[in-house]
């Protein structure tokens, strides 16, 4: 390997190399996953003369930046929407250039901390289509002057991320020193005479008027520490790897990665994509993005790349021949499969599939695929022509994600499940033949009494299981919207006085008021908005009276030995074992 360890450098140098993009970062690296704590523990670190690790960098001439694509460091980071780094254009540059083959985690974060900012969600609000601020704030990194780090943290500083809003809350808000503020605010010392010339500067830059002399003598100790920890010391190692082989640094990249997690097969592939035709990483972000932002799917870069991999490769795994084979196709057909997703995505996302539902999202490329032999590039515009396909299609996705067809390797599946849509698509979609080419096999479908005993103990409502089994029995109208509703109100077991004034055996109160029995899949039904919004608080029986358009078998109500329907409420015990039964049966009567 030739290559060399050079002197170490300061934080400030290695800032100033990122921000004039004389560092940059190779397409092989994937986007910024470091969340504020290890931001906060690295800065701990070096703060507390803690070694960080080495970096590993690349000199890279303009031969091979024409030819392999890269990206400048992340600065704002805003979770979901700007999670990744844009492409770096070199322009008339003479600069020497130097890609980091190893360090980019560190590197964003220190770059976060001093000089951007970092923005993610708040606990219990939703993101919006487009990033929002009052959603997620922007923070940038403050330490406090006069205080340390509470014990249980494990630091010894105390570091925290504030919005302005945040930071006005704090009681003690002046003792909080944006740590940026160390490059932008301080001018230049010289370690020779650091001492007096800190403490003038100290003097100029601070109000200290409010901290009492101890805390005074500790926020000096520490704004020193700042200073020579980020201008002073050479805390950061380097090692320059000098091979222009581009097989040869995405290999050493692979044995020497340690940002936390390995890279994965799919990483590399996406490296060799983006090396390959330059514009990948730009369009299938873009298309991950306006997937998330309109259908609520979490996909992901490698999502995009296994459904090119199933329509174009014999071979779909991730392998970088797999990919390089087919780039071509990717590049030429992209707008296709762009729609294709886009479609399947949409179609889905009508059918009471939302992203909790989805656990797999790879349950979804099987239809890409049958929507790709098909050439349907948009199945709203084709409704009446595929709409019993629509049927055995979410029939599919319910059934696999209930028995968790794609647990463990899903390759082998896929390569099955495409051969069968080869065969069959014509007919339209072969959920039948799915069925039947794996019943007794390890993705068996097929539904067994205890597979649905199983899943009804679970289904609690709201709970994955809870949608998913209503869905299957019932099959909606993807055109409709549902919800989740009690049939015998919740509000009536919340209230132990109610129960109390019921005459039945203290067995089936105490059986009422377990929530395992009133708040799960047996007391639970799928209703459209309108059915929803007449029931209410209605008592099952009374809504049912005033309502006798609506079939009782459509709502799963159980018969008695007189084969009269089970609704009042003193029978609520024998209302929902009965149900429960029925809700097994058709699971079971699906896959038979």
């Amino acid at each position: 390997m030739s290559g060399k360890y050079h002197q170490p450098t300061t934080v400030m140098s290695v800032v100033n190399l990122m921000q004039h993009n004389n560092w940059i970062l190779p397409s092989i690296q994937r986007k910024f996953e470091w969340d504020k704590d290890r931001i906060i523990n690295l800065f701990d670190s070096l703060l507390r003369g803690y070694p960080i690790g080495t970096l590993m960098l690349w000199k890279v001439n303009n031969e091979i930046i024409n030819k392999s694509g890269f990206f400048t460091f992340l600065q704002d980071y805003q979770e979901k929407f700007q999670e990744t780094t844009s492409e770096f254009n070199p322009g008339s540059t003479d600069n020497d250039l130097y890609a980091v083959i190893d360090g980019q985690q560190r590197l964003n974060a220190i770059l976060i901390g001093l000089v951007g900012s970092y923005a993610e969600k708040i606990v219990r609000k939703k993101f919006k289509k487009a990033y929002d601020e009052s959603i997620q704030p922007r923070e940038e990194l403050y330490i406090n002057l006069v205080s340390m780090a509470p014990e249980e943290s494990n630091n010894e500083y105390y570091i925290q991320f504030f919005s302005d809003a945040k930071l006005r809350q704090q009681s003690n808000y002046k003792c909080w020193f944006k740590i940026g503020h160390i490059l932008t605010k301080f001018k230049k010392i010289d370690e020779a005479d650091f001492d007096d010339q800190i403490d003038d500067e100290i003097s100029a830059k601070c109000d200290f008027e409010e901290l009492d002399s101890f805390q005074q003598v500790t926020a000096r100790k520490i704004l020193k520490k700042i200073y020579k920890t980020i201008r002073l010391n050479d805390v950061i190692n380097y090692y320059q790897e000098d091979t222009l082989d581009l097989d040869k640094v995405v290999d050493i990249f692979v044995r020497t990665n340690s940002g936390g997690k390995p890279l994965a097969f799919s990483d590399l592939v996406m490296a060799i994509t983006v090396s390959e035709w330059k514009e990948a990483r730009d369009k299938i972000d873009n298309l991950v993005k306006f997937i998330f932002s309109n259908y609520g799917y979490d996909i992901n870069r490698d999502f995009v790349l296994k459904v090119c991999l199933v329509m174009y490769s014999g071979d779909i795994r991730f392998r970088v021949t797999n990919i390089r084979n087919i780039i071509d196709e990717i590049k030429n057909h992209f707008d296709n499969i762009y729609l294709l997703i886009k479609s399947v995505c949409e179609f889905t996302s009508q059918s009471y599939i939302d992203n909790g539902i989805l656990r797999s999202k790879y349950a979804l490329i099987p239809i890409i695929y049958y929507a790709f032999k098909c050439e349907v590039y948009n199945f709203e515009s084709n409704s009446d022509k595929y709409k019993k396909d629509k049927i055995e299609m979410i029939k599919w996705l319910r059934l696999s994600l209930l028995v968790g067809a794609f647990g463990g390797q899903p390759d082998a599946l896929l390569i099955g499940l495409r051969k069968i849509i080869d065969d069959k698509y014509q007919d339209g979609f072969p959920i039948s033949q799915i069925i039947q080419e794996y019943k007794g096999k390890s993705k068996d479908l097929t539904i067994t009494k205890e597979i649905a005993e199983s899943r009804i103990v679970e289904a609690e409502k709201g709970s994955f299981y809870c949608k998913l089994i209503l869905s299957l029995t019932e099959m909606m109208n993807y055109q409709f919207s549902y919800h989740e509703d009690h049939l015998h109100p919740a509000s009536f077991f919340k209230s132990k006085s109610n129960i109390d004034c019921l005459s039945i055996s203290d067995d089936d109160k105490s059986f009422m008021l377990d929530e395992k029995n009133w708040n799960t899949i047996g007391n639970i039904h799928l209703l459209n908005a309108s059915e929803n919004q007449s029931k209410n608080d209605t008592p099952l029986e009374a809504w049912l009276i005033s309502n006798p358009s609506y079939k009782k078998e459509d709502f799963f109500i159980p018969v008695n030995e007189k084969d009269d329907y089970i609704v009042s409420i003193c029978d609520f015990r024998d209302f929902i074992l009965k149900r429960r039964e029925i809700l097994i049966n058709k699971l079971v009567e699906l896959t038979r």
